[in-house]
């Protein structure tokens, strides 16, 4: 009558007769069962205080074997999900591991022991658990569930091809629809945490193409716009994750879709429509006050971004006034700081930067800002001040302390120490050679010494440049530069060689016509007359507009009248 009430649904009731049919322990197996069955409905009702110490009971005294066994399953089972990892291994191990237990019970056990080891971070034997747990199932179902565990976990030690390989294996298997799903879910997923992000995208379609049930299709199309986000296809992912907005069921997962939709839409530019979604959120319910900072943030640089300086920057002060100190009001007042600096309002954004120095929770923040002040008492010709800023800001390892170095030997040559603002340049370069600003660097000192009329060391630092550094901007006036110095040095061949160069690599840039000139102007040193009238012609007829075009037609008078005395015919 208790199993009739319970396939009812009417658990409460059924329990009331499994209680009354609990025998004693003499009654053996029967008893035994009709106990699990007792422990069992109080765990389905969520009274597991009741149902522990009847387990506990039946895993010690004399019920019977089988009724232990399980009994010790099901604790086990109960200790994991309370994250009692080595209590519940203690009893399930010696379950899983006797070779007197039945198959079922075996593989329920080593389920069990699987998930304690994967809780306590030992992926290697939580997997080997799982593979036990297999060699005991005989259900396909059952069997393709263990699969997809064991590719999850081969994912987890960082053998993502063989857990990749496992599911699609798994979901091209014939007559096992159950848990494929799951499988295609965890595919994608592999793809994505091995940096593959063009596969997972096609993972997550595949995905979107074979199952239709509404929380797997949100998971899918957030899964899908990560990725999209991660190859910087920022519009793309933006509509995949209003996607996931609109099938998602669970509030949060909505939130959370429009939240990433929002910063992809930030992401992509279009600041108006992100704008227009994160002031959606916060007109809403269940946002932490953190979450709430950083929506309201997002929502003020978007507007910023859109045009409406002015409202953004006393949003952001309103923002950085609600929460003095904390991280997020140390943000809000950067950016009031850096729109004030935008707008040339320089007084007034050194003392925003001054007020992030004074706050106990800026961290990094504190860094940049003496990093901005410096550059900003740099602009007022306050030498002194900058020196100390830039001081500040490097005494941080890291990219902002790289830059403050560089500008501090900026800043000394500026106030006429040039021998020691060049001397921390080049020990900037022999500290930091791969830095982000050691191109600025070269090309720097290359400037200073060209400008000292130094051309061979010059010409030294504009070579090293290019030749470490060839993708960078700066490589395209190092090498116009480098040509320079070499000309000066009379050394025309390699001056030649350099504008010869930059006309072939850079031929859009506005400096073209001077390279040709410049190198038309060292064949003519050289002596070879008609290859430079060739290019003076070229600046005439390529590049009309020029300045340069009258000289040209001097030079190429020149060249000619040189020339006439061997041929006064053709010259």
């Amino acid at each position: 009558k208790a199993r009739c009430l319970l396939a009812m649904g009417r658990e409460e009731d059924a329990l009331t007769f499994v209680n009354m049919a609990v025998p004693s322990p003499s009654a053996g197996e029967d008893g035994a069962e009709s106990r699990l069955d007792q422990a069992a409905l109080l765990l389905r009702l969520g009274r597991e205080a009741e149902a522990e110490p009847i387990l506990a009971d039946l895993s010690t005294t004399g019920w019977s074997t089988l009724a232990a066994t399980e009994a010790r399953v099901w604790l086990g089972r109960m200790r994991a999900a309370r994250r009692e990892f080595d209590a519940a291994r203690r009893e399930v191990e010696p379950v899983a591991t006797s070779t007197n237990t039945l198959p079922r019970v075996r593989a329920q056990a080593f389920e069990v022991l699987a998930g304690a080891l994967e809780g306590s971070g030992d992926f290697t034997n939580a997997m080997v658990s799982v593979e036990r747990m297999e060699s005991f199932l005989q259900d396909p179902s059952d069997i393709a569930r263990a699969r997809v565990e064991r590719a999850r976990l081969l994912i987890q030690l960082g053998r993502v091809e063989e857990g990749a390989a496992l599911l699609r294996a798994h979901i091209a298997a014939a007559g096992l629809p159950e848990g494929a799903s799951q499988s295609q879910a965890l595919v994608a997923a592999a793809h994505a945490a091995a940096g593959r992000h063009e596969d997972a995208v096609k993972a997550w379609q595949e995905y979107l193409e074979a199952f239709d049930d509404p929380q797997g299709l949100a998971v899918a199309h957030y899964g899908k716009g990560v990725s999209l986000a991660r190859l910087n296809r920022h519009t793309e992912a933006a509509s995949s994750f209003a996607k996931a907005a609109d099938v998602a069921t669970a509030p949060t997962v909505r939130r959370d879709a429009v939240l990433a939709q929002a910063e992809s839409l930030l992401a992509s530019g279009a600041f108006a429509p992100a704008r227009e979604l994160f002031l959606s959120l916060l007109t809403g319910d269940g946002i932490a006050d953190e979450s709430r900072s950083h929506v309201r943030y997002q929502a003020a640089y978007c507007q910023a971004q859109s045009g409406d300086v002015a409202s953004a920057e006393k949003e952001l002060e309103a923002l950085a006034l609600e929460s003095p100190g904390t991280p997020g009001g140390v943000r809000a007042l950067r950016q009031v700081a850096t729109l004030r600096e935008q707008r040339g309002a320089w007084v007034e954004a050194i003392y925003a930067y001054e007020q992030i120095l004074k706050s106990p929770s800026a961290g990094r923040e504190v860094e940049l800002a003496r990093l901005h002040l410096g550059i900003l008492h740099y602009r007022q010709a306050e030498y002194g001040k900058a020196l100390a800023d830039f001081d500040g800001a490097a005494a941080t390892p890291g990219e902002s302390a790289e830059r403050a170095l560089f500008l501090k030997a900026w800043t000394l040559y500026m106030m006429g120490r040039n021998g020691d603002g060049l001397a921390l340049a080049e020990q900037f370069l022999e500290q930091h050679p791969k830095s982000s600003w050691a191109d600025d660097v070269l090309y720097w000192i290359g400037e200073v010494r060209f400008n000292q009329g130094d051309h061979a060391a010059a010409e030294v630092f504009f070579a090293r440049l290019i030749r470490e550094f060839p993708d960078e901007p700066t490589a395209a006036d190092a090498m116009f530069w480098a040509g320079r110095a070499a000309a000066m040095q009379k050394q025309y061949v390699r001056a030649m060689e350099y504008f010869s160069r930059f006309v072939a690599r850079y031929p859009a840039s506005p400096q073209i016509p001077d390279a040709l000139f410049h190198e038309a102007d060292a064949l003519t040193s050289l002596g070879r007359f008609p290859a430079a009238i060739l290019v003076f012609e070229e600046i005439i007829k390529n590049h009309p507009r020029s300045r340069l075009v009258p000289a040209a037609w001097g030079r190429k008078g020149d060249c000619c009248f040189t020339l006439g005395g061997a041929d006064p015919q053709r010259y």
